[in-house]
């Protein structure tokens, strides 16, 4: 929460964000895209992969995904997301995301994209974060998908501002 009170909090901050939850997260990582991606001795990952997982008594296998529950799955699921603001800003150039205001503020398999506007969320953030979610085997829950003005709605700053007793600046009243 403070990451993402830094990125809203200033009077030239962003207004607009892009919040967003991905489908299904720890069922659907593509276990190819790790065993490529992910810096570690690949037969250990293997075994993580297709250990399963104990529900009730009952072994179940795990064919795709991380196994639900597991000690490593919030790992796997942080290195499969890892790379997300970095590769896109260097898709939008360094400078252009700045100037646009484009932040990512990650949090398990939820997170929110700021920027200067919907726009840019909406015709350039979002397609190049589908694509990137595809190729590792995931997809945005489009039910869960909103761009918005974070001003614009009501309680929303008063609540950023409550966490972690943080005192409010002019833009935020």
């Amino acid at each position: 929460m403070r990451q993402l009170y830094g990125c809203l909090c200033r009077k030239r901050s962003s207004r607009w964000v892009l919040e967003a939850d991905i489908r299904g997260c720890f069922d659907h990582i593509n276990h190819t895209w790790l065993l490529r991606h992910v810096p570690m001795d690949t037969d250990v990952l293997k075994k993580w992969l297709n250990a399963g997982v104990v529900n009730k008594g009952m072994l179940q296998a795990t064919e795709e995904g991380t196994p639900q529950g597991g000690v490593i799955s919030p790992t796997l699921a942080n290195l499969t997301l890892d790379g997300l603001e970095s590769q896109l800003k260097k898709h939008l150039g360094i400078k252009r995301s700045g100037r646009l205001k484009v932040n990512v503020v990650r949090y398990a398999d939820d997170f929110v994209i700021t920027a200067d506007s919907p726009e840019v969320l909406e015709k350039e953030v979002r397609p190049w974060v589908e694509q990137f979610l595809v190729l590792r085997g995931l997809e945005l829950a489009k039910s869960l998908l909103l761009t918005r003005s974070f001003f614009d709605q009501p309680g929303t700053a008063k609540a950023l501002i409550a966490v972690g007793n943080i005192r409010p600046t002019k833009a935020m009243k």
